[in-house]
């Protein structure tokens, strides 16, 4: 009943936004557009749109000069791909592993080491993290934001932990959210598929003279595998799920989630010098659980996530500025698979000051204060056990980045952190960089690295411990004890070379290459039938990553290829984690067509790959994936209507095992979608 009950909800909200389409069509069909969006801006615009990017150093730099391989999606590459899920964006992107297991759970990764619970790439949005404390990864589906108020989203290929801190590990994805003044009037837009599932997003934002603001509320209706032609499950453990009690009798897909999304921002300039920016956004989410570990409840979960902040900028000088914010995530689950309920606090206060040395030397440094505490209400014997919770965590982080140009071509950057943790120990970053421009007009430059970056452990994997003992069958445990020892801090040692090159008016090249040590990797060890976490051993990881773009006439296209392979120290060592696709290649293409209508196209193929150190859960197969949409504007450049197709080449996607599951199913793989939008 429930089900039902938020199902007519989300119709409702729907059914409500698309007759307030008809009614404002009908009275603004003859009216101009009082505000420029991108609807009506020339193709040129569009693809030539500045930006600087902001996540490499914590400096604004141009793309070509940067001291860390960055790829950049705009708001254009999201809007125009028809995609409501950021996995599902960023699988179409130079660097990027991406693993499907059900319609809500995905787990991301630069350069592979991703999994739903792998915290080995930093989740940022807009410099503020956004990872899960208490068991590491990115619950993708339950951040508190909206695609289509994303401004970019940079992605770091390469260690980031001089600039970001700990678990900036094998990269950084920053999203960056759209400004309020950016976005003024009413907006909305609702989607939906052959499925029955639904998107909708509406946002208003206003300005004046000194307050720009916006607010967006959403709602996503996402039915289940089984509901959407996929769904059949298979099991890496037979004799486990034959248990009765364990679950498995009459197997079906839970994955359904119906999600409401809330997100604002607020920006006061109190004089020329001074900004304060302050936002607040809150997700609630119904969902259905999944396995774990031989555990299925088949009960639904509800989880909500707030998220805060206030940011003041002031400018000192010309050559000094200041920025001092505070930020704070507070999640609450229901889980009825990792614990019966959890919640977490974590409030940041971070501070940081830029000074101009000079016009050629840049200074940055600041530094942050964390501090979380974590909860746990009526665990259960099939639940997480966290060991001595509630858990009580403090962080202290500095940094300082120096970049110096010593002449018009030549370069250097320094990068430096130090960060104290109580919860495991003292560790640093660093990263050192030299920039050689081959000629006098910097199209070609050259580029040298070396960094060090380091993951620290979240509690749930110092602290968490599993006992499954079904009741009514045979006994069977499945043991997931406190570590054998305290657990290390994982390190990486990297070294970089690339080259930034523009071919000529349109056409731009970049090639990276890179060679990394990882030393005290996390991972399983079995004795006697209990599975401990450990630092195992250590791996090697190498490859190189190309991308051409090129802006035509009509439109733009980027081809990429990437080759990542990552080497363990010891065969079938456990890493809790998947390896990256070692081939992985893709295409994006945007074209205007006759009668205003851009066709959009996204392709991606990537090598199979291996899981988790596992032989037992074999290998994930190569997959070719292929989206087309098809999008025009009517009303004057104030309305949109989309169709479009996502996976046009697999009906189906085989399942995937993640860390700790023994049963994975197939999830939908070819999608048919309308969308429609209109801007008030």
């Amino acid at each position: 009943m429930v089900e039902r009950i938020q199902l007519s909800t989300g119709k409702l909200f729907c059914i409500v936004f698309l007759s307030l389409l008809v009614v404002n069509t009908v009275a603004l069909a003859e009216s101009e557009a009082q505000e420029e969006d991108f609807f009506n801006m020339p193709l040129d615009e569009l693809v030539e749109q500045p930006y600087e990017i902001v996540s490499a150093s914590r400096l604004k730099q141009s793309a070509d000069k940067l001291s860390v391989p960055v790829t950049v999606i705009t708001a254009d590459d999201i809007h125009y791909s028809g995609l409501t899920e950021i996995p599902d964006i960023l699988r179409f992107y130079l660097g990027v592993d991406v693993l499907q297991f059900d319609r809500n759970q995905y787990g991301a990764g630069v350069r592979g080491l991703h999994d739903t619970t792998s915290d080995r790439t930093l989740v940022l949005v807009d410099g503020r993290v956004c990872n899960n404390p208490a068991f590491g990864g990115m619950e993708w589906n339950r951040l508190p934001i909206l695609v289509e108020d994303i401004q970019r989203i940079e992605i770091v290929r390469g260690p980031g932990g001089a600039a970001w801190g700990a678990n900036a590990f094998t990269g950084v994805i920053n999203i960056i959210m759209k400004e309020p003044e950016d976005v003024t009037g009413f907006w909305g837009s609702t989607t939906f598929n052959d499925f029955g599932d639904s998107y909708s997003h509406l946002r208003y934002g206003h300005r004046n003279d000194k307050i720009a603001w916006r607010a967006s509320v959403g709602y996503l209706d996402r039915e289940t595998s089984d509901d959407a032609g996929a769904g059949d499950y298979i099991s890496g453990s037979p004799a486990l799920t034959a248990i009765p009690s364990m679950g498995y009798s009459s197997f079906q897909t839970r994955d359904f989630s119906r999600n409401w999304y809330f997100d604002t921002e607020l920006k006061y300039k109190e004089s020329e010098s001074t900004t304060w920016t302050t936002g607040a956004s809150y997700s609630n989410i119904h969902i259905g659980d999944y396995e774990l570990t031989g555990y299925f409840p088949g009960r639904n979960g509800l989880t909500s996530w707030s998220r805060f902040f206030t940011r003041m900028d002031h400018e000192i000088s010309d050559a000094t500025s200041v920025s001092l914010q505070w930020y704070g995530n507070f999640y609450t689950t229901h889980e009825k698979v990792l614990t019966d309920r959890y919640a977490t606090s974590e409030n940041d206060i971070e501070a940081q000051i830029n000074h101009q040395i000079s016009d050629n030397h840049n200074l940055s440094f600041g530094g942050n204060l964390r501090y979380f505490r974590l909860t746990v209400d009526s665990p259960s014997v099939q639940s997480v056990q966290l060991n001595g919770e509630p858990f009580e965590e403090d962080w202290a982080g500095l940094f300082l980045v120096d970049r110096y140009d010593i002449n018009e071509r030549l370069t250097l950057e320094g990068q430096l952190r130090t960060d104290w943790y109580s919860g495991t120990e003292r560790d640093w970053s660093a990263r050192g960089s030299m920039l050689y421009a081959l000629d006098e007009a910097g199209d070609h430059t050259l580029r040298l690295s070396a960094a060090k970056a380091y993951r620290a452990p979240a509690v749930g994997f110092r602290k968490a411990s599993i006992s499954r003992i079904p009741l009514g069958g045979p006994v069977f445990a499945v043991n997931y004890a406190v570590p054998l020892e305290d657990l290390k801090n994982e390190e990486t040692w990297a070294l970089e070379a690339g080259y930034h090159g523009k071919l000529d008016e349109d056409l731009t090249l970049r090639v990276d290459t890179y060679y990394q040590r990882f030393t005290h990797l996390i991972g399983g060890v079995t004795t006697a039938g209990v599975t401990r976490l450990a630092n195992i051993d250590g791996a090697k990881g190498y490859g190189v990553e190309c991308e051409v773009s090129k802006h035509l006439k009509k439109g733009q296209l980027s081809a990429w290829y990437s080759f990542n392979g990552l080497q363990t120290d010891q065969s079938d060592q456990s890493i809790r984690s998947a390896y990256p696709s070692k081939n992985k290649a893709g295409l994006r293409f945007r074209h205007s067509l006759s009668y205003d209508w851009m066709m959009n196209v996204n392709y991606s193929y990537n090598d199979h790959m291996e899981t988790y150190g596992n032989p037992a859960w074999g290998e994930i197969p190569t997959n070719n994936r292929l989206d087309l949409t098809f999008a025009r504007p009517f009303a004057k450049g104030n309305g949109e209507f989309m169709v479009g197709v996502k996976d046009v080449l697999n009906k189906t996607i085989a399942p995937i095992f993640g860390t700790g599951s023994i049963t994975a199913h197939d999830t939908p793989g070819r999608t048919f979608f309308a969308r429609m939008q209109y801007q008030f």
